[in-house]
């Protein structure tokens, strides 16, 4: 009677534990692809053993964001949520999603309190050099080019810290505010044996990113794009987190946190990888794509 009774305890109060705890994902719109990542999230949470009426979809005008509890979690999907979740990091414990790493650097999130972790869009460069050094064919062209701005040093410190390659040698072209970037890099293109895109939008973005694509191009260099974007625009390889992917890795986040009581892991967190090849480019650039296809990402 006595291991029953303290058995029926332990049910009651981890009911009570539980249900003393809720997760919001926080929509950054009501658009329907917002609400589709969030149904995706909740159906992967629910198949723990967390009540589902306690996991909620809402956006951010809903009342509910403004009533959340010190210990429930938050789990903003996209930039508009990930900025207004931002009020509630010294007391709550938040996984930032579907959000460019640029904006998380950007609120400086290491000066805060709270536990957080960031599942970003953003491909590491040093999966894009890997990839690349894959593509160099001979010791006469075998300079990976990265373009990065003057003043970009945490590119600048990632791309260091990748150390020594297999087969090619990185170089840095810096890019200054007023310069042409097409111009700049012409040189270094001659004899590159290939081209990474990063996420800089100040270079890799409108005219500048078409330009830069006909170039390497015209100079028969290939082009490993960083996102899905790159590869009808020119690139002969794109690498991306797909949305499922990156769902992924922010459930399993969720799920550590519900297991754990806590997040163990925390900050920047790798989402994996995607390879999308460009047929046509491969055949203009004699790439054999049955080779290319062999390419994994490097997580």
């Amino acid at each position: 009677m006595k291991h029953l009774i303290v058995f029926l305890l332990l049910i009651f109060s981890t009911g009570a534990y539980a249900s003393s705890k809720s997760i919001y994902i926080v929509l950054s719109s009501e658009d329907a692809i917002y609400y589709k990542i969030g149904s995706q999230l909740k159906e992967h949470i629910s198949n723990s053993s967390f009540p589902t009426e306690q996991i909620s979809i809402i956006t951010l005008d809903d009342k509910r964001f403004n009533t959340i509890k010190p210990n429930d979690l938050i789990v903003p999907i996209g930039s508009k949520a990930v900025e207004a979740s931002y009020q509630y990091q010294s007391s709550n414990t938040i996984i930032y999603s579907f959000v460019e790493q640029e904006l998380i650097d950007k609120i400086n999130l290491n000066k805060q309190s709270g536990a957080w972790a960031a599942v970003t869009v953003n491909q590491p460069v040093r999966r894009l050099i890997s990839i690349a050094d894959s593509l160099v064919k001979s010791n006469y062209k075998n300079k990976i080019v990265i373009l990065v701005s003057r003043n970009n040093t945490q590119l600048k410190h990632n791309i260091d810290a990748f150390g020594s390659l297999k087969k090619g040698q990185i170089e840095i072209v810096e890019i200054g505010p007023d310069d042409i970037v097409p111009k700049v890099v012409d040189k270094s293109l001659f004899n590159a044996a290939v081209l990474i895109t990063t996420d800089e939008e100040k270079i890799w973005s409108g005219s500048n990113a078409k330009w830069l694509l006909r170039q390497a191009y015209n100079y028969q260099v290939p082009v490993v794009g960083n996102s899905k974007r790159f590869l009808k625009a020119g690139a002969l390889i794109s690498v991306y987190s797909s949305m499922e992917q990156i769902s992924e890795t922010t459930s399993l986040l969720v799920k550590q946190w519900l297991a754990d009581g806590m997040l163990t892991s925390t900050g920047i967190q790798d989402v994996p990888g995607t390879i999308d090849i460009n047929s046509n480019i491969a055949q203009v650039l004699h790439y054999n794509k049955n080779v290319l296809q062999t390419l994994e990402v490097d997580e």
